[in-house]
């Protein structure tokens, strides 16, 4: 089994001039309107004078290969920029600095931009700069070889108190669990199986003290998961359901956290085969990328010892087609005892996550956040920019949709009344799941959640258009986003000190 790795550049914070590392090659961020700072002014030929990063033009840069290396970088209207742009433009300069062979680097921050989540996700975005995964080729690249396509170490440079070492502590947890949920989405199906997917992060998980229980074919039968069964069966790929556990010895006293993250290794569709483009079909290995979320969250909240407790919970399986397939018409028994007529096989994904919401019920969550490539309804509502929130809760829906746009990962409030929920309504079961026609999609989906989380708070995340990169970040290696661990953990932090 091949493994993920956990690096994480070195971070490092410079209040002073005194106290910038001369050594490494200096990077001087520029905004529209700001003059760019004497030290970096007296590093420009006069060849370069007219060039447009000296007017802060958005990622236009000038390299200097010198005796003190440096690189100038636009980043263009200060008032415009949002933590979800500086993510992007920070990984677009990282792709640059390894190119150019800079990998230890001093970040000269502008005054200009006084916002810690605009910095933080900047950091980060210059710390995923270059993931990538070789063990499946013939000539895998060594962990020194790692080190040659990552940026190594980053120091901060700004008199400002914009961040705190505690902001960049956090940024250094969150790297590896966001390259951890990258490398996990892009992996082919035959290894991010759903065995392949609890040896993998069991590896991970380990190091970190996180406990790992998970549910065989066999336990998930006799715990009557219907919904889970129902959509493994049509597979000779036995399902998995992953429950991992951390925060235990903060106590009932502390709120308990359930993340569950959809985990569809492939999908075919089933009986209701996807048609289209190839390119459509190979994609739907990123249909576990609602797991890799919640698992990557749970390694950074592991890492930064939130006082809080979390459970990370995934309900994994293919949705193949296979001569044991369900067959829509189908009437199944949820593992909450509530009946469904399944009316679309493709319609997989809120399925087997209704048993994962019931067990998270049953287990009396304080707070439940599920992640899911649910819809491709929300992907044409929001596009790319936004995913898409839905809760039971305004107070809990504001504070994730808050945290999600610090995190660079802004969700949109959509609406999830009552009409919704009774297009569900059936003669023959409790439930189907499918509305009336195919408007309102994204809704109808998180409705069918709605009636597996009781009164619990609930936010439903959908991550259908999100979850791969962006441009300018989409130079990268590997295209899959990581979205919505940063949020999960910003959610987690924010729960802990209430």
């Amino acid at each position: 089994m091949p493994q993920i790795s956990n690096f994480s550049p070195e971070l490092k914070l410079a209040r002073s001039s005194k106290k910038i590392d001369r050594s490494v090659a200096q990077v001087f961020l520029v905004t529209e309107g700001l003059k760019l700072e004497k030290a970096a002014r007296n590093r420009v030929p006069r060849s370069g004078e007219d060039h447009p990063v000296l007017k802060g033009k958005r990622g236009s840069k000038l390299v200097l290969h010198a005796k003190d290396a440096s690189v100038i970088y636009g980043l263009g209207k200060a008032p415009e920029l949002t933590p979800q742009e500086a993510a992007e433009w920070g990984e677009n300069l990282g792709n640059i600095l390894i190119a150019e062979g800079f990998l230890d680097v001093a970040i000269h921050w502008p005054i200009s931009i006084p916002h810690p989540a605009i910095a933080q996700n900047f950091i980060k975005g210059l710390g995923l700069a270059g993931v990538n995964f070789t063990d499946l080729k013939s000539a895998p690249s060594s962990a020194s070889s790692e080190k040659r396509t990552r940026i190594q170490s980053i120091q901060f440079v700004c008199e400002d108190e914009i961040l705190e070492e505690g902001d960049l502590f956090e940024v250094a947890a969150l790297i590896p669990a966001i390259a951890f949920a990258r490398i996990l989405g892009e992996l082919p199906p035959a290894v991010a199986s759903p065995q392949g997917i609890v040896d993998l992060f069991t590896e991970s998980a380990t190091h970190h003290g996180i406990e790992i229980e998970v549910w065989n074919e066999k336990k998930i039968a006799s715990e009557k998961m219907g919904l889970l069964q129902a959509v493994s069966q049509g597979s000779a790929i036995p399902p998995r359901f992953l429950i991992a556990r951390t925060g235990k010895k903060y106590g009932e006293s502390a709120p308990t956290l359930y993340l569950v993250g959809k985990g569809i290794t492939f999908d075919t569709g089933g009986v209701n085969l996807k048609t289209g483009d190839w390119r459509d079909l190979l994609s739907m290995r990123k249909d576990m990328c609602g797991c890799a979320a919640v698992l990557g969250a749970i390694l950074a909240i592991a890492e930064s010892k939130l006082p809080i407790r979390v459970v990370a919970v995934t309900p994994m399986t293919p949705n193949i087609l296979g001569s044991k397939s369900v067959i829509p018409g189908d009437i199944v028994t949820a593992y909450s005892g509530k009946t469904v007529e399944i009316q679309n096989t493709d319609a997989e994904g809120r399925l087997i996550l209704a048993d994962a919401l019931h067990y998270c019920v049953k287990n009396k969550a304080d707070y439940i956040i599920d992640v899911a490539t649910l819809t491709g309804a929300c992907q044409i509502a929001l596009g790319s920019y936004h995913s898409g929130l839905f809760t039971n809760q305004d107070r809990f829906g504001k504070l994730v949709f808050r945290e999600s746009d610090f995190a660079g990962e802004p969700a949109w409030p959509l609406p999830l009344s009552r009409r919704y929920g009774e297009e569900l309504k059936n003669s023959l079961a409790d439930l189907t799941n499918m509305g009336k026609n195919r408007a309102g999609g994204a809704s109808i989906g998180a409705a069918f959640l709605q009636n597996f989380v009781a009164e619990t708070p609930w936010c439903h995340l959908d991550i259908a258009g999100t979850h791969d990169l962006g441009s300018p970040a989409s130079a990268s290696p590997i295209q899959t986003a990581g979205r919505m661990v940063h949020t999960l953990y910003r959610v987690a932090k924010e729960l802990s000190v209430r």
